[in-house]
Parts: structure tokens; sequence; C-alpha cells
């Protein structure tokens, strides 16, 4: 036995029987052919694994491309930044309308809020307006409404002015913020501030008896006039005594501006200005200064490029799928050969490469935008040189777009190779399942026979020892009656 499992190139191994030896030496001498099936899974799967991967790069290539797909694209290469010599004063924005140059701007005063606080009243004292419903008239750039105030009777001026506030803030699109304040421990005074600023957003009134009491008065603070009553520390008034001083004023080159607003989009054409404070007097003035925005384009462009280098890259490096799918090896070599294919029917003067507006070839075939001098010189000319470079009919988003159409959708080369590699993986997986039972049928068969031959071996070693043992007796017998 011991020079059968020798043979067998079985080794010692006690703790198994000598049958389960014998069937792991066969299925070792079928390991070759799982083996093999094994690799033509792998190599399957790792097919798929590409063209998935082919798949996600491309989808993020055509996110890209699709930016672009918006009515009067080119507008998206005309980009302009503006930047302020002092943010602290006021701060610039700029669309891509914006008219490239310098201005200088004096800011004079800022659009302030309207403020119109009452006289100063002892809070314990009451405030004297009969039980009932009273209402009076505020307005708020000439647009009236009304505040509806219930009162007991016996309000102290505390208690009513608080009431006032509730009642005034609670008024739907009243456009006026209402405070109580505490002057001093015994005095108070009511606050109405108006939401928006400048002169169209003045607050005025209309007497009546509930305001008269605050000292809201037509004939005393002068309302609707240029020479309103200022407040002091007992009397009522506004804070600014010329509503018109409520508006900002501006020095633009020159010229003398107002606006009511402290964020002014139409004075500078594609600008949008946001004062934050007046200057002194003698102060130098505050410059704008607008110019072509390049890295608002190279946001624009980059994302196409670098996804068009991940494409070709995961293209290059997959040589063997190559090799293996001539269709793979002609898109690696069609999407490398565009970026040296020249734009055509483009007018005199634009330029017709990549590598005109600063974007350089590397040796591998992927791109890299390396002189932003040549694509800010383009810019400043007419961005819609540029433009058209990416955008024409023939530029380069419609030659992607015109190498890659087969790949994409439900009958595309992409969805037809996983479809068949997905059949030849589960294919593959049938075939191993299948040898694996035949193996495993097979060693069965082999243990089964090994068994049987085991007990005839061991019968006939039993009836070998008897007859032994029977022929040693005899033998004894004759030797001795001689």
């Amino acid at each position: 036995m011991a020079d059968l499992l020798n043979i067998l190139n079985i080794g010692d191994n006690s703790s198994k029987s000598d049958s389960e030896l014998l069937v792991q030496a066969y299925k070792r001498t079928q390991q070759s052919r799982i083996d093999a099936i094994n690799n033509k899974k792998t190599s399957l799967e790792t097919r798929r694994t590409f063209y998935n991967t082919l798949n996600s790069r491309l989808n993020t290539l055509i996110s890209n491309l699709d930016k672009f797909k918006v009515d009067n694209a080119a507008q998206l290469f005309q980009t302009r930044s503006a930047s302020s010599t002092n943010n602290s004063v006021l701060t610039v924005n700029a669309k891509n309308t914006a008219i490239l140059g310098v201005n200088e701007i004096f800011v004079e005063r800022i659009a302030k809020n309207d403020i119109l606080i009452s006289q100063q009243l002892n809070l314990s004292n009451l405030f004297g307006e009969a039980a009932g419903t009273k209402t009076f008239q505020l307005s708020v750039g000439g647009e009236t409404k009304n505040v509806d105030v219930e009162f007991n009777g016996n309000e102290t001026n505390q208690e009513a002015l608080q009431k006032l506030v509730i009642a005034i803030n609670n008024t739907e699109n009243i456009g006026i913020r209402a405070s109580f304040i505490k002057d001093t421990s015994n005095t108070g005074r009511l606050s109405l501030t108006s939401s928006g600023t400048g002169s169209d957003n003045r607050i005025g009134f209309s007497d009546s008896s509930v305001l008269e009491k605050l000292g809201f008065t037509e004939a005393v603070l002068n309302p609707n006039s240029s020479s309103r009553t200022t407040v002091n520390g007992t009397n009522a008034g506004y804070k600014v005594s010329d509503y018109q001083e409520l508006d900002a004023k501006l020095d633009v080159n020159g010229i003398s501006v107002t606006r009511g607003n402290n964020t002014i989009d139409d004075l500078l054409d594609g600008l949008t200005i946001t004062l934050k404070k007046a200057q002194e007097s003698g102060e130098t003035p505050v410059s704008i200064t607008t110019n072509i925005d390049v890295t608002q384009v190279e946001n624009l462009i980059n994302p196409l490029i670098s996804s068009y280098n991940s494409l070709l890259t995961h293209l290059r490096d997959s040589k063997s799928v190559q090799r293996q799918d001539p269709a793979m090896s002609t898109l690696y070599s069609s999407l490398r050969n565009l970026s040296t294919q020249n734009v055509t029917g483009l007018d005199e003067g634009y330029p017709s490469l990549l590598t005109d507006i600063g974007l350089k070839i590397n040796n591998d075939g992927t791109l890299t935008l390396s002189d932003k001098t040549k694509l800010e010189s383009y810019l400043k000319d007419n961005p819609d040189k540029v433009a058209q470079l990416f955008i024409s009919e023939d530029g380069f988003i419609a030659k992607i777009n015109k190498t890659i159409e087969n790949l994409t959708g439900s009958s595309g080369l992409i969805r037809s190779r996983n479809e068949s590699l997905n059949q030849q993986i589960e294919a593959t997986k049938k075939r191993k399942t299948e040898l694996e039972a035949r193996i495993d049928k097979q060693a069965d068969i082999l243990r089964k026979e090994y068994e049987k031959s085991l007990k005839l071996y061991v019968k006939a070693q039993s009836q070998f020892s008897i007859i032994s043992n029977y022929a040693t007796f005899t033998m004894n017998l004759l030797s001795s009656s001689r």
C-alpha cells in the first residue's frame, strides 16, 4: 500500500484515510483544467471592468460636453472680473456684459434707512387713550398702511408703547420695523425704522390721536418736506432732516449720482457695486478695474479637457483590450488625433488649432493649458474666436461627439460588449461548475473502487494468513512425527 501511495505522489498524512489521500491526488491532476477556466473568467471580468470604467469616464465627458449645449454658448467665453482698490468702501462684481476699463468713484454718503423717533415718555404715566380699537396710518414711499391697536383705556405709557410695537410689526407689508427703547430707567421712546433705504422709503404718517401722544404731528414734524424736524433728547423727530439725504451720493468719473440703495446694478454696464461706507473729504476715490476673467474661462474648459484626458488615458493604459478589440484601438487613435486636427469653417483670423490658444499636446496625447497669455490675448481681442474653436460645427466639442456617438445608448458599443462579456462569464461559471461536478463524481467512483479493492485485498490477506498458518501447522506436525 505504501508503494501505491508513493506512486500516486501522496505524502504521508496520518490524519487522512488512504482513500481520501487518493482522491486528493486525483483532484490535483485535474486542477489545471479548473485553473484554465478560472483564468479565462478572470480575463473576461477584467475586460468587463475596463468597459464599465470606460462607460463611467465617457459619461463624465458627455456631462461636460452638455454644459455647452445652451443658447448662445459663445457668451460663456465672454467673461469679466472687476476689482476695487478699497473694499472697505465698496466692492464690485462683474457680469459678462461689463465694459473693460477703469472707473473712479468717490462715495460721499451711503444710503440710509429712514428713522422716526417718538418724544420721550414717562413710562409709569397713563397713555391716555380711550378704550377701544384705534386706527392710525403710517406710510413708506407713499404707500399707506392702517395699523389697528386695541386699548383698554388704562395703559401706562410703557404698556401702550409695547402694544404699538406689536401692532406695527404685525401689520403685513408695512415696510417699517418698530421697537420700544428705554432711554433711561424711567422713560422710553418708540423708534420706527424703514425696512428699505433711500428717499423712496421715507416714513410718513397722518395725524391721529394715538400718534399725537407720541409727538407725531404733521404740523410739527413736516414729514413731507425736505426740512423735517430732527429728533432731540426729548422731542419727537426724524434722524435725518432732508429725506433726500437718505439716498447714496457718489461722484462717478466726475458725475454726481444718487441712488436709494447701497447695492447698485444700473450705474455702469455689467457691474454690481455694493457700498460699504462713506469717504472723508480729501480721500482718494476708489478705482474699479474691469478685466478679462481668464480664470473663469479656464474653469469652463478645464473639466472638458480633464475628462477627455481621463478617457484617453484609460484607453492608452489598456493595450491588452485594444489588441483583443480593434474598435477600442480605433477609438484610442481617433480620440488622440482630435487634438491635432484643424477646425474648419472659421472666419479669417480665428484660431483653428487648440495649440493656438495656449493648449499643449503632451507626449501621451493628453492636453494641458500651458500658456494663459495666448488665451487671454484672444479673449481680449474677441472671445468669440476662442468660443468657435470649441462650439462651432467642426469645433473640438463636435469632433468629440462624432467620435463617441456609437459608444453609448441601448444599442451602443459599450452595452453590446458588456452584454457579450456577461454571457461569456456566466457560461464560464457554468462550465466550471459542471467540470467540478464531473471531477467530484469521478473522484467518488475512484474512492469506491479503491475501497472495494481494499476490502478484497484485506479478505485475500486474511485467507492467505489462514492458509499460511495451516501450512505451518502441518509442517510442524509432520516434523514431530518423524
